[in-house]
């Protein structure tokens, strides 16, 4: 014999039903609305993430840049300072021969030869009397007087341009933190844009797919409930999506009422039929 339960047990257990769901919706809601804002602060962080990477980027191409014209100037600083060492040495060499040998003329016109920042290193070094002081010297470029104004300039521009290599590699290190925080940001949005896409509606009360029921309440169910009426039994409880009303042929009072208490199992048989 078929169990019977009574209308007011159906009708309680109907209403325990519709109550949790109205709970699930009102707490799928609330989730929408927090997946929303959290859609929205890390749309702006992923963009404001983006909008630093290529800023860094592009101060780290400049500074690059800067890197490279500093170093051509230095190098062109320094072979001009290499030029003008190489002729003041030249030149000198000239007048000290000239002098050696007695030709004053030859030596005078070396003399005026000079430029103007080697003549205040030749003085201080004729003072150090160099023709008969062994201690004196060997030239006046090195004297402390002596000053190569490119030299000094190419000096300049290396550490410039070691100072601007430097500011480069920081620029670089701070756009590649910005860069991973982009990723991670993105990846966090493409996540949260995807669990948008596959909502899971649990139903109160029915059991987890895979868990089987008993052979007496299969076959309890297949034979005293029509086709029309589990269907819509299914649907109040949640396991159906909803669809337009039809009426369904009853055989008998109690088929109806054995049809509202619908066991657990049958909703996961349409799941696996579907």
């Amino acid at each position: 014999m078929p169990e019977t339960v009574s209308a007011a047990e159906v009708a309680h257990e109907l209403g325990h039903h519709h109550g949790h769901h109205g709970a699930v919706s009102r707490r799928a809601e609330i989730i929408e609305i927090l997946e929303a804002i959290l859609l929205a602060v890390v749309a702006v962080a992923t963009a404001w993430s983006g909008y630093q990477t290529a800023r860094w980027d592009g101060r780290q191409a400049h500074e690059y840049g800067l890197t490279n014209k500093y170093r051509a100037l230095s190098n062109q600083a320094a072979t001009r300072s290499g030029q003008e060492e190489l002729y003041d040495t030249s030149t000198f060499s000239f007048w000290l021969q000239a002098t050696g040998q007695g030709k004053n003329e030859e030596a005078a016109l070396f003399e005026r030869r000079f430029r103007p920042e080697y003549r205040p290193a030749f003085a201080a070094w004729l003072q150090t009397d160099p023709f008969h002081n062994p201690k004196a010297p060997a030239g006046p470029i090195l004297m402390p007087q002596y000053h190569n104004a490119m030299a000094a300039k190419a000096k300049a521009y290396d550490a410039r341009a070691s100072h601007a290599f430097e500011e480069g590699t920081k620029a670089r290190e701070r756009g590649d933190k910005y860069l991973r925080n982009t990723v991670l940001l993105a990846t966090v949005l493409f996540l949260t844009a995807l669990a948008q896409k596959f909502k899971v509606h649990a139903v109160p009360g029915l059991p987890a797919r895979g868990i089987r029921s008993s052979a007496r309440d299969r076959r309890l169910f297949r034979r005293h409930v029509p086709d029309g009426l589990r269907r819509l039994t299914l649907r109040v409880v949640g396991c159906l999506p909803p669809q337009p009303p039809r009426r369904a042929p009853v055989r008998s009072q109690r088929a109806a009422r054995d049809a509202q208490t619908a066991p657990r199992w049958l909703c996961t048989q349409q799941r696996r039929r579907r």
